[in-house]
C-alpha cells in the first residue's frame, strides 16, 4: 500500500495500552481517528474504564476521538452457541468481524479513506485471522482495509527502544512463606473470584418470555439435578428422596431438601435475587 499521501485512517482500538505503539507508527503516513467499539469488554465498569483510558490517550495524543455504542446483548447475540470455544477459535472470529464491520460501516458513512484494527499487537490474536476477516469486509464497504501485524518478528517497541525475546526472561519460583508478613510481586486482578463467577453467570443467565433463568454448563454447576418436594404428604418425600438415591449411585451430583426447606416461592425468591445482582452489575 503507498502511504506516502496521508490518507484519512479509522483505527479501531480495543484499549489505550494496546493502541501506543499502533499509533506511533501509523501516525507518520496517516490522517489517523481512534475508534472505540468493543462490545464484548464486560462488565460495564470495565468497558467504562478502559474508554475513559482511550479518551484520555486520544485527548493527550490530539487524535480525532469515536466511540461506539456499548450493546453487549447485540454482541451476545452473535456469539451465542460458542461460549465455550477456546482462545483464537470461532468466536473470536465472530468477535474480529463484528468490530472491524463497524469500522467499516463508520469509515464509509464519514468517507474515511482506510481502515484497520490494533488487535494484531496481541499474542493471543491470531493476526492473519484478522487481516482475512478484514480483506473480506474491504470488499463488502468499499473501505480500504490496512493489513498489519504489530508484534510481527515478535518483537514490541516502547518509543524508540526495540524490545525482543532475549531480552525477556521469565522465572517461575514456588517460595512457602510462614509466620511473616510479604507483599506480592504481581497481583492479577482477574483472577480474582468474584471475576470467575461473573463469567459463570453472564453465560448462564437468559430471558425467557419475561423469566429470568440460570442455565450453568454441567462441568460447572455446583449441582446436576435438584429434587425439592414441596410437600410433605402422600408418600411423595419418600419417593423423592429414593430419586435421589437412585440419581446419585448413577452418578449425578443431586441435592435433596425437606419438605418445606425450600419452596417453590422461596426457590424462586433466591434465584431473582442472583438474578438481580447479576443485572445491577451488568449495568441493566
Amino acid at each position: 500500500m503507498d502511504t506516502d499521501e496521508k490518507s484519512t485512517f479509522l483505527l479501531h482500538c480495543c484499549c489505550a495500552s494496546c493502541s501506543t505503539y499502533p499509533l506511533q507508527i501509523l501516525k507518520k503516513h496517516f490522517d489517523l481517528t481512534v475508534f472505540f467499539y468493543n462490545p464484548n469488554i464486560h462488565p460495564q465498569e470495565e468497558h467504562a474504564l478502559r474508554k475513559r483510558e482511550m479518551e484520555q490517550l486520544s485527548s493527550k495524543w490530539m487524535f480525532p476521538y469515536l466511540a461506539g455504542s456499548y450493546d453487549i446483548d447485540h454482541w451476545f447475540s452473535h456469539i451465542r452457541g460458542f461460549e465455550t470455544e477456546p482462545e483464537r477459535g470461532r468466536r473470536c472470529e465472530i468477535c474480529y468481524r463484528l468490530r472491524l464491520e463497524e469500522t467499516a460501516r463508520l469509515a464509509k458513512e464519514r468517507e474515511i479513506a482506510v481502515f484497520g484494527t490494533t488487535l494484531s499487537i496481541s499474542p493471543h490474536k491470531n493476526a492473519d485471522t484478522i487481516n482475512r476477516i478484514g480483506r473480506t469486509i474491504e470488499k463488502k464497504w468499499g473501505v480500504r482495509y490496512y493489513e498489519a501485524d504489530f508484534k510481527k518478528n515478535s518483537y514490541y517497541m516502547i518509543g524508540e527502544h526495540r524490545i525482543m525475546p532475549e531480552h525477556v526472561s521469565i522465572v517461575r519460583n514456588k517460595v512457602t512463606e510462614r509466620g511473616k508478613r510479604f507483599i506480592p510481586h504481581v497481583v492479577e486482578p482477574s483472577f480474582g473470584s468474584d471475576r470467575l463467577v461473573y463469567v459463570a453467570i453472564e453465560y448462564a443467565y437468559r430471558v425467557h418470555e419475561d423469566r429470568a433463568i440460570l442455565s450453568f454448563p454441567r462441568d460447572i454447576a455446583p449441582v446436576q439435578i435438584g429434587v425439592y418436594p414441596l410437600v410433605s404428604k402422600n408418600g411423595l418425600p419418600e419417593k423423592a428422596l429414593s430419586v435421589h438415591r437412585m440419581l446419585v449411585d448413577k452418578g449425578f451430583i443431586a441435592e435433596y431438601d425437606e419438605p418445606g426447606v425450600l419452596s417453590y416461592r422461596g426457590f424462586e425468591t433466591a434465584i431473582g435475587n442472583i438474578c438481580d445482582a447479576y443485572r445491577e452489575l451488568r449495568g441493566k
